[in-house]
């Protein structure tokens, strides 16, 4: 039975309660004096916000269903350790008169530490499941300048101060700490991912904790920490956030992996970057013109480490610019700019090895059909999946691209004759050896009147109307609204050898072009080699005759050119075309959809 709606209404805004009731806690508690007998109400409201935090996390575990319980289970666990380190700190200070540092509040905050780091390490491993080499080298910027701010104003005085051995250890062990936490933190806020409300919570939880840290260890070092300052006020307020994360309905998106979007270029992650990578060499000409050089050689060092990141950075992005412009966006094949450039590259070795090359063009039989039927998001799965099945029936060292629109082409290396047609064939088989499996969005417009006449066309498909898991191979709408129904695809493919076929790579691309429109003016879902120049034999075969697979495309008259003959349009033709089998009638091709879509 499902809950009221108010329920569900209280469900989803019960994190802002909590926020505005914490907020108000807090300007309670700044009302109350450290000192006296209103400072046990101050010291219960410190205490009952710290905790509730930890509450509200393993609240929002209970509540919500996560693909992955670890990150935010590690999260909360860490936020109990604080808490009790938050009662211990203030029972040692109030009721107990112990002032030492450190003592055993310090251990339970340091020890909430690593928790909170594995949880988040857990969080963004799950929300990025790609390699971001980008967003860690961006990311280590920010944290080498990190370092080295904390290094010469918070870790180096510890160091150098006399103190006791436990009382250096914990004072370094604190910015240690925070570096770690601020690593992860930079790496969470950079990397993939959707940035719902609970996102923004947790990093102001994130932001809070080290901003206050910060600046609680300048304080200590200074001897101007006093309990109960103004620092309470930030700590809270990151409890709050952390708390109010944990109840946001949108908690369990940040458990979800994310789909791979391109690195943001913004102009303010750019000066972002830009003041990370000039604060080491700032900082190198504050401490000369100090004459304060005995932390000279780590800024050096950080210095030099920066430039190397800069320099792999700009390396990766050329790198990425140059893999965007030779790559289409939609297939992942080369473009046709990239297959023309390797294509006079591999003519030049041709020529100096007398070896041969080959061209083949590849054509999505009745394209527009899926388009104006389906609507061109499906025709855009239909060519990703040409293009996945081009690849893997291709051989290594083949060049596979978009050539435009629904056409191919591929360029393959020591090919002639009988060879050059073996491969056009297995394109062939390859790309029409199954049905393409196409998922339409809900609601679906109802499919016009299917049409007749198209032999073989891509789009002709018999979606079955079942609900539950869709199978391999099976045409269901799912829960989601969503339908996924199976179209058979073919293609008509078309071939021609340097030298054997023509002189030049212009030449080549001509009688490829030419041979692609015998085969599709033969009926399509055929292969089609283009003619061998004068001189030229090719693999012992006549491939200026016409029956080649047992089809006579002698017969063929299209658009007034004689396709059986030489002449198509004014050009030397004189293809021959094979097929191992005929086009598949609009019958044959609904019965194999519909036996695939019973179960």
């Amino acid at each position: 039975m499902p809950a009221p709606s108010w329920r569900r209404a209280w469900r989803s805004h019960v994190w802002l309660v909590y926020l505005c009731l914490g907020l108000i806690a807090i300007l309670v508690y700044g009302q109350f004096p450290t000192t006296g007998g209103p400072r046990a109400v101050r010291l219960v409201i410190y205490l009952c916000l710290s905790a509730s935090a930890a509450g509200a996390v393993f609240l929002g575990l209970r509540r919500q269903e996560l693909a992955d319980r670890r990150p935010w289970l590690l999260i909360g666990i860490s936020q109990v350790m604080y808490a009790i380190g938050d009662g211990a700190f203030y029972i040692f200070h109030y009721v107990l008169d112990i002032t030492e540092y450190p003592a055993l509040p310090d251990v339970l905050y340091l020890g909430h530490y690593p928790l909170f780091v594995v949880g988040l390490v857990l969080l963004t491993r799950r929300r990025t499941q790609e390699r971001d080499i980008a967003g860690l080298l961006d990311g280590s910027m920010f944290l080498l300048a990190a370092v080295l701010l904390s290094w010469l104003y918070l870790i180096a005085p510890q160091v150098r101060a006399d103190h006791d051995l436990f009382v250096g250890v914990t004072s370094v062990a604190y910015p240690a700490m925070d570096l770690a936490l601020l690593g992860v933190a930079i790496r969470l806020v950079l990397g993939h991912g959707s940035r719902p409300p609970a996102f923004f919570l947790l990093a102001g939880n994130l932001l809070a904790n080290l901003t206050a840290d910060t600046i609680y260890v300048v304080q200590q070092t200074n001897g101007t920490f006093e309990v109960g300052n103004y620092l309470d006020a930030i700590w809270l307020t990151g409890n709050l956030a952390l708390g109010a994360a944990g109840l946001h309905p949108t908690m369990v998106d940040l458990t979800r992996p994310a789909s791979p979007r391109a690195q943001a270029r913004s102009g303010r992650r750019l000066v972002a970057l830009s003041s990370a990578g000039l604060v080491a060499p700032t900082v190198l000409a504050v401490q000369v013109i100090r004459g304060d050089l005995r932390d000279l050689l780590v800024a050096v060092a950080v210095s030099a480490i920066m430039m190397i990141l800069i320099i792999v950075r700009m390396a990766g992005l050329e790198a990425d610019q140059r893999r965007l412009a030779i790559t289409d966006g939609l297939t992942g094949l080369r473009t046709r700019r990239y297959l023309e450039t390797e294509m006079r590259l591999a003519a030049g070795r041709v020529r100096r090895t007398g070896s041969g090359m080959g061209l083949i063009l590849v054509d999505v039989d009745h394209f527009k059909s899926v388009n104006d039927r389906f609507g061109h998001p499906a025709g855009d799965q239909v060519l990703t999946e040409v293009a996945r099945r081009l690849l893997v029936v291709t051989r290594p060292g083949d060049v596979v691209a978009r050539y435009g629109g629904e056409e191919f082409a591929l360029l393959t290396l020591n090919v002639r004759g009988d060879a050059l047609a073996d491969i056009a064939e297995r394109l062939r088989r390859g790309v029409g050896r199954e049905p393409v499996r196409i998922v339409l969005p809900a609601p679906r417009v109802p499919d016009p009147p299917a049409r007749t006449g198209e032999s073989g066309a891509a789009g002709s498909a018999e979606p079955t109307r079942a609900r539950g898991q869709a199978r391999s191979g099976a045409g269901v709408r799912g829960d989601t609204g969503e339908e996924s129904l199976l179209i058979a695809v073919t293609v008509s493919v078309g071939a021609a050898a340097l030298p054997d076929h023509a002189d030049d790579t212009f030449a080549l691309v001509a009688a490829a072009d030419r041979a692609l429109y015998a085969a599709k003016a033969a009926g399509r879902d055929r292969v089609a080699v283009g003619s061998a120049r004068p001189g030229h034999d090719v693999g012992g075969h006549d491939v200026g005759g016409h029956d080649v697979g047992g089809h006579d495309v002698g017969g063929h008259d299209v658009g007034g050119h004689d396709v059986g003959g030489h002449d198509v349009g004014g050009h030397d033709v004189g293809e021959r075309v094979g097929s191992s089998r005929q086009p598949p009638a609009p019958d044959a091709v609904s019965a194999v959809v519909s036996r695939r879509t019973r179960w």
